[in-house]
Parts: C-alpha cells; structure tokens; sequence
C-alpha cells in the first residue's frame, strides 16, 4: 500500500510535468507562427502542414529531454522522502531550460526559425505558471483522498529506536500519503521521550485487538526479541494485520538494499553499485550506439595511423594488454602501439623512473615511447581502438578507467577494487579532473564518486567534458 501510494503520486507528478510540457509548449509555438496557427483551425496548406509536424516535433523531443530529467532527480529506487511541491516545480523549471536551449540550438540548425528568443521566454512564464497550477491542484486533490477517514491507513510502531521514530516522522512529514502513526510498543522508551508509547510488548495482543490498525512496523532488534518478534507476528496473523518487518537487520555503510526472489526463496540483496535495471540497459544502448558512431568518424584516423606506425618501425599496429573489467573480468584491451616492439619485456628496465605513487605505472618521458606514438598518447588517438572493446561489452563509454592486470596486483586495499563493480570506460572523472597528475588514492576516490552517484545525466555531462579535455593534449 505505501509504495503504491509513493508510487502513484510520482505518476501523477511526472503526468502534470509531461502535460505542461506539451500543452504549454505547443501553445507557444501555435501563437507565434501564423503558418502552425492556420494548419490548426484548417487553412492548411503545405507550408502550414510542415510547420505544425515540425512544432509537434519540438513537442515530443521536450517529452523526452523532460521525461529523462524527471527521471534522474527523482528516482523511485532511491527516495527518502516524497518530493514536495517546490522541488517538483524546480524540476520542471531546470527541465525546460535545458529542452529550450536544445530546441533553440536545433531551431538554429533548420533555419526554420519557429522557436524565437521570444518564444523561448514565454515557454518558460506560460510553462512554470501552468505547471505550478496543476500540480497544487493534484497535490491538495490527493491528500484529501487520502487523509479521508475511508482512505487514510492507521499504522503501529513495535519498538522506539531511532528507526522507528524517522519512519513515524516521515509518515508526519508526508501527509498527502494519508498513514498516521497510532503510537509505539516497546518495553522501554529508547527515543528520549519523543515516541509515546501505548503499551508495552506483553500488552500488545490487546492494543490490536482494541483499535483500527492497518499496518504493523516491527523495529526491534533481531537478536535479542527473536521470540517477542515471532509472537507479535504470529499474533498479527491471527487477526488478520498486514506486518513489515525492516530490512536493515544489518547496517552497511556503502550497500543498498533490495528485495529479491530466486525461485520460491526470497531474498535481500544488498549492493553499492547500480542494479542491472533500465538505466543500466539504456546505458548499454547508448554504448553500442556512441561505439559505432565512434568507430564510423573515427575510421579515417585510425586508418592513417596504423600506416604511419606500419611504415615507421613495421612493428605490430595494435597492441593488447591484459586488463580487469566487470567485477574482476578478465579481457584484452585494444590500442594503437605507441611504444617500441617489446616494450613489455624492457619494463624492468624503467621501473625505477615511474613518476606515479600506488600500484600503477606511468613516466611521463618513456623511453619506450616512439616518436609517433608521443603524439598518439598526447591527444587519446592510441585508444580509438578501445570503441571496439566497447561494442564487445567490455567496456562502457563512461566508467573508471580500464586496469592493467599488473597494476591491480598492486592493490593493497580492498575499498580500492570497488570500483570493478561497474564496466571500466573510456572516459570519468579521472579524465576531466587531472588525468596523470593525480595521486592513485585521489584517483581511487574519483572512482567511487562515481559509482555512488550514477546518472545518466552525469555520464553526457562527463562525455562532452572529456571532449575539450582531448583537444588540450594532456595525455603521456
């Protein structure tokens, strides 16, 4: 009931965003193009037919570029709290100044020239006006629904730790759910008198025998209440009462938790980086779409390159290392052979001129370096390549940096190989943050920022970041 509840009032939420969105656009783009207007009260003709197909266009690319954004900020697997009316309509504002700077840059493009600067403005006033009016309308139509004496659900807390008082206050703090929070049962108080308790445990049988309750949130600690906890289960069963008993038996610092099923066991999985869920399907595809549009511009380059590395020293074109991927795979990394033939085994030669700190590698003047490979490195050409590795799947556009299989034999700590959890990429924060001037723990670091704050919208923001990174020519 609570998450449908959560659930249902995020689907009205992204209904008001996607209506404003169109209405209010299509509204604008329909009064300040005369050819658009006529198309919609009949005088059409062609010239007329092709604006409203354009300006509908326009419509369903802000749907899209609205319905990522909402999606982003507010995400369902990561809520804490139900997202109020000014967030919603900060969304929605960040939202559409992002879809009319893209309409606008696309608008510019066609040289149609049917969303001005005017039009952009008056997007954005008729767009948060109406915005603003529907959802306050949905939000004070739902809490009275919900907080109505039919729909409003009553809920019991079994124990008074800390847990038990933020899920009491999240029910004060969230009314338009419609729960209220009937009171505590537990031996002892344990919130420093901010839970008022009905009863304690031996009395519980009676509390839910005398009131209207619809849920039951079991707070105590599994280890010393086992048998209270099966009692007040089995009670609770008996009358028919729904129970929820906590996932977070243990408290991991990093992990989220998630319900599961195997079969006809059930499960809680607790993991720190993103589920393989739609964000990480889209993730793929947006992979494999960037890797052959890489492969396709990049070709050319690629191809003068081996030339140039076959016609100077008629070694080897492409050169494969070992390296750790996806939660400690194992795959051949491809690129362009910048070094000597045999580089590898002269690698004990120059050990004592690594200029890196930690477990990897890295001399800034490698005397194994070629001449054409020095300007290969300089601007990322010798890991053009690396697309291929990415259409393979082991590798991801955007992720920590791939790890020589060497390099991760150095590893002393084990918080330092989480950041295997996540395919490795061609570009992160490393890339636009310092490159090889970092420190390896700041590096490691970066890594998990990463991790633990993935998006989509971080992955586009980190690929057009890295892009004036290459053109500075900071790679060795």
């Amino acid at each position: 009931m609570f998450e449908q509840r959560c659930n249902s009032y995020l689907r009205n939420a992204k209904l008001c965003h996607a209506v404003s969105v169109f209405f209010s656009l299509f509204t604008v783009l329909i009064i300040f193009n005369s050819d658009a207007y006529n198309a919609v009260v009949g005088n059409s003709g062609y010239v007329e037919i092709r604006t409203l197909i354009q300006s509908m266009c326009y419509c369903s690319i802000a749907l899209i570029i609205n319905y990522i954004i909402f999606n982003n900020s507010f995400n369902n697997d990561q809520l804490v709290c139900i997202p109020t009316i000014d967030e919603l309509v900060r969304c929605f504002i960040i939202a559409t100044i992002a879809t009319s700077l893209v309409l606008f840059i696309i608008d510019s493009i066609v040289s149609h020239q049917i969303f001005s600067p005017l039009a952009v403005v008056s997007y954005l006033v008729v767009g948060t006006a109406f915005h603003s009016f529907l959802i306050n309308t949905s939000y004070l139509t739902i809490k009275k629904f919900n907080s109505s004496k039919k729909n409003r659900r009553i809920v019991l807390m079994v124990g008074s730790n800390r847990h038990a008082v933020e899920m009491a206050r999240f029910f004060e703090e969230n009314q338009i759910l419609g729960f209220y929070n009937l009171g505590f049962v537990d031996d002892e108080n344990h919130s420093d008198g901010e839970a008022r308790l009905l009863s304690t445990l031996d009395k519980f049988e009676d509390v839910i025998r005398n009131n209207v309750i619809d849920f039951i949130f079991i707070h105590l600690p599994i280890r010393s209440y086992y048998d209270s906890i099966s009692t007040i289960i089995e009670k609770a069963e008996c009358q028919g009462i729904a129970v929820h008993y906590l996932s977070n038996i243990f408290e991991p610092r990093k992990s989220k938790l998630e319900a599961s099923r195997v079969g006809s066991v059930h499960s809680i999985v607790l993991h720190t980086a993103p589920t393989e869920d739609w964000r990480i399907r889209t993730k793929r595809v947006i992979d494999v779409i960037m890797a052959i549009i890489g492969i396709i511009v990049t070709l050319p380059i690629m191809a003068i390159s081996a030339l140039i590395i076959k016609i100077t020293d008629r070694g080897p074109i492409i050169f494969k290392q070992k390296r750790v991927g996806y939660n400690k795979r194992i795959f051949n990394v491809y690129k362009l052979r910048t070094m000597c033939v045999g580089a590898e085994r002269m690698k004990t030669d120059v050990d004592h001129l690594n200029e890196m700190d930690g477990p990897v590698f890295k001399i800034k003047c490698d005397p194994r370096i070629t001449r054409f490979g020095r300007f290969l490195r300089k601007y990322s050409i010798d890991e053009l390549p690396q697309f291929f590795n990415v259409l393979q799947g082991d590798m991801s556009i955007v992720g920590p940096r791939a790890m020589a299989l060497t390099d991760y034999q150095g590893f002393s700590e084990d918080w330092q190989r989480r950041r295997f959890s996540m395919r490795p990429g061609l570009t992160c924060y490393w890339q636009i943050r310092g490159r090889n001037k970092l420190p390896f723990n700041e590096w490691m670091r970066l890594d998990m920022e990463y991790i633990d704050n993935w998006n989509l919208l971080e992955d586009f923001k980190i690929m057009l970041l890295t892009i004036p990174e290459i053109f500075r020519g900071g790679g060795i």
